[in-house]
Formats: structure tokens, C-alpha cells, sequence
């Protein structure tokens, strides 16, 4: 390629660029945010997120590959102006059309007008409807190969991953995998391939890949499952693996994320996640004390407390439910209602990665809810449920056979 390659450009306001070679002929350009707190305005991401769009060399000229995220759109068109590169991209092909990858796509159409744009049947409609476009889109089919500039190309349909229009780009000839979303992670990386990474930073990837894909396409879990043959087949056919967030990885590193999505998904452990509110302590000492039962019954247990000193990050709780063979949920009443965090966290984690086992602990005063637990947690479709009420006066005082009906639950249902 003609343009210079720069490891990294530090901004000045939170924001990096880095245009690197992910292998001949294909290029990264990569916006680091560290600035973002909130992904999609929901889930917590201290760790940042990067942007990646990509740049293929054809005899012909260059397809761009996604974008970057609404709102940056003209700083990616000075990069790739800069380089040489915008004035000979012949092709935009779009996986998906969520904003943080397809927002960039009006000032790219505006700066290189009747460029091409290649994407799933649905993606035509949503950028009509998204971006007002109106000019030439080609829509193709799974397992479509197109051939350009001496590449050939095949495309396949990845749908509700975690959009129904997303697609994954197979360059063949290259040996390059463009999944978008799929085998994706949060964290704001300057570096472009998880191999660079130590021991350590490969285990921390690994964990925040699980977080995002818990956070981001665990609703659409079964189709992941659908999924997952075709995925397989197309990366064990690369060399490399170069998703929309995160780093590149190596045909292994893929192999075995997508091994993960499939153990995540079967919620293949021993792991139940515990978690509470307690506004005074009386349901925080029952629900710990619980967990301390279950690790002795050689439980992996993970606990997240909701209380007045504390407050948990709901991204991290939905990723160890991911996996999580149960849960240990211990709430108080709250104005004669389940306290209304446990309702807002149960309802996310049904909705993101299923509750197969709930046991439900209930501390009231007045009166129980312990009957609406029940109807709640039925009306979000979780599986086995069992529930449990005190008095705050009686948590301390936990009876012999009130700890086994905790055990017998979530030994039986192993």
C-alpha cells in the first residue's frame, strides 16, 4: 500500500488513531475511545472500546470495510484521505449497520460520491432509513462470493449476531475473516493483535471478549448456536481474524473464542452467581453467608452486593450469568414491592443469558412479596424456581434445614 503506516497517534482528548498492517495487502484503522463510559448508554466499560475499520487492496483500488462510530466519521475520512487512499476505494461493504460501525458511512458517501456499497438485503433499507441513502447498493446472499480487483470474496449471513442484517466478510485469497461484532471485545487497545499480548493480557482479553459478547449478542444466544458451524468453517479457513472492537486474532485465538461462545452458552461450570441488595444488612448476612454454604459444596460462587457503600458494575454481573449453571438472588422489600434493583437486574440477565435455576431469598417486615418474586421471575421465563422468606430478626438465626433446602436445590439440578 501506498500509505504510511503510523503505530499509534495520540489525539490529545481521549481518543487514539492507529493505522497498522494486519497482513499484505489489508490495514486497520483503528479509533481507540477511552473516553466512553457507557456502551450502547447501558453497560458499564471503564476499559474503553476501539472502533477498527479495515482497508483491502485490490488490483483495482481499496474496499473499505465498516467504520467507525457516528460522530467520527469526518476524522476517519482525513485518514484515509491522508494516505492515499480514500480517491481509489472502489467498495464500501457494510456488516452491520449499528451506528458504531455504519455512522461513519455519510461522510464517507459525501467525500467519495457512487461509491458502491455491498451488504446484507436489510442493510439497503436500514441505511435509506438511518442515513437517507439513495445510491447504488448491492445486496448479497449467504454464501455469495463476489470477485473484485483479483480478490475473490464470499460473504455469509450471520443473522441476529446480534442484528438481523449482519454479515461476515471471508477474503478468501487473503486468508481474512471480517466478523464485525462477532469474536469482538471491549478494552481500549492500542495494540492490533491479541498474540502481543502476555499471559495475563491474553486472560484479560478473553474475560472482557466474554463480557461484551454476554452484554452485546447473548439475547441472541441460540443463534450464535445456529451460527456457529459457519463460522467455524470460515476461520479454519484464514490465517487471521480481524473483528469491529478489539484486537485481530490468529486462527486459533478465533477457534477458540468460538469454543467459548458455545461453553458460555451451554453454561458448562459449576459457577453460581449470588447476588443482593440489602439496604441495612439483613439481606446481605443471609445471602453471604448462603455463598460461603454453596463454596463448601464446592460451588464456584460469585457474588454481587448492592448496598450503601457499594455498587456493582451490572456489565460484569450479566457476563458471570453468562455461564452460570444458577443463580442465589436475595432481596428485601421495598415500598411493599421487590426491591426494584433485583427487579431491573433479574429482567436483564433473563433477557441477556436465561435464568435456567433461581433460587429466590426474600427479607420482608411488614409483608411478604415472596409470592411476586415467583410470578416475576415465571413471567421472565426462568426455569427452576424455588423461593424462601424471613424476618430480618430470624437471618442470623437461619435454621439446619432452611440452609439444605438451599443445597438440595442447586445439588439436585446439577
Amino acid at each position: 500500500m501506498s500509505a504510511p503506516i503510523d503505530r499509534s497517534v495520540e489525539r490529545g482528548d481521549g481518543y487514539y488513531i492507529v493505522v497498522e498492517e494486519v497482513k499484505p495487502r489489508v490495514q486497520v484503522y483503528k479509533l481507540v475511545d477511552s473516553k466512553i463510559r457507557f456502551f450502547e448508554s447501558i453497560w458499564e466499560i471503564p476499559e474503553g472500546i476501539t472502533y477498527n475499520a479495515y482497508v483491502v487492496e485490490t488490483d483495482s483500488g481499496f474496499l473499505l470495510i465498516d467504520g467507525w462510530k457516528r460522530g467520527f466519521g469526518g476524522l476517519l475520512v482525513e485518514e484515509l484521505g491522508k494516505r492515499g487512499v480514500l480517491s481509489r476505494v472502489t467498495h464500501l461493504i457494510v456488516n452491520h449497520m449499528e451506528p458504531d460501525h455504519s455512522g461513519s458511512i455519510p461522510e464517507i458517501l459525501s467525500a467519495r460520491p457512487g461509491l458502491k456499497v455491498l451488504g446484507h438485503p436489510l442493510a439497503g433499507r436500514l441505511l435509506r432509513d438511518f442515513y437517507g441513502f439513495a445510491g447504488e447498493f448491492k445486496p448479497v446472499q449467504d454464501g455469495e462470493v463476489f470477485e473484485e480487483g483479483g480478490l475473490r470474496i464470499r460473504f455469509l449471513h450471520a443473522p441476529w449476531l446480534h442484528w438481523p442484517e449482519t454479515i461476515v466478510t471471508h477474503v478468501e485469497d487473503l486468508g481474512v475473516v471480517f466478523p464485525c461484532d462477532v469474536l469482538g471485545g471491549y478494552g481500549a487497545y492500542r495494540e492490533i493483535f491479541l498474540s502481543e499480548m502476555s499471559e495475563e493480557g491474553r486472560k484479560r482479553y478473553f474475560k472482557l471478549a466474554k463480557m461484551y459478547f454476554a452484554n452485546v449478542i447473548g439475547h441472541y444466544r441460540d443463534f450464535v448456536l445456529k451460527s456457529l458451524p459457519k463460522l467455524r468453517e470460515a476461520v479454519s479457513k484464514s490465517d487471521v481474524v480481524a473483528p469491529g472492537h478489539g484486537l485481530v486474532l490468529d486462527r486459533g485465538d478465533a477457534l477458540e473464542m468460538l469454543s467459548s461462545y458455545e461453553k458460555w452458552i451451554k453454561k458448562e461450570s459449576r459457577k453460581i452467581v449470588v447476588v443482593y441488595a440489602s439496604m441495612y444488612g439483613f439481606t446481605g448476612e443471609a445471602a453471604t453467608r448462603l455463598a460461603k454454604v454453596l463454596e463448601g459444596q464446592g460451588f464456584e460462587v460469585v457474588v454481587y452486593g448492592f448496598n450503601d457503600y457499594e455498587r456493582p458494575m451490572v456489565s460484569e454481573l450479566v457476563s458471570d450469568a453468562m455461564d452460570a449453571e444458577g443463580l442465589l438472588v436475595a432481596a428485601p422489600a421495598y415500598e411493599n414491592q421487590i426491591y426494584p434493583t433485583i427487579r431491573y437486574v433479574l429482567d436483564i440477565i433473563a433477557h441477556k443469558t436465561g435464568c435456567p435455576r433461581v433460587f429466590f431469598l426474600h427479607v420482608y417486615g411488614w409483608g411478604s412479596r415472596v409470592g411476586d418474586a415467583r410470578s416475576m421471575l415465571e413471567e421472565l421465563k426462568c426455569g427452576v424456581v424455588e423461593t424462601l422468606d424471613f424476618k430480618p430478626s430470624t437471618v442470623s438465626s437461619m435454621t439446619d434445614s432452611q440452609i439444605k433446602r438451599v443445597i438440595d436445590f442447586f445439588t439436585r439440578t446439577t
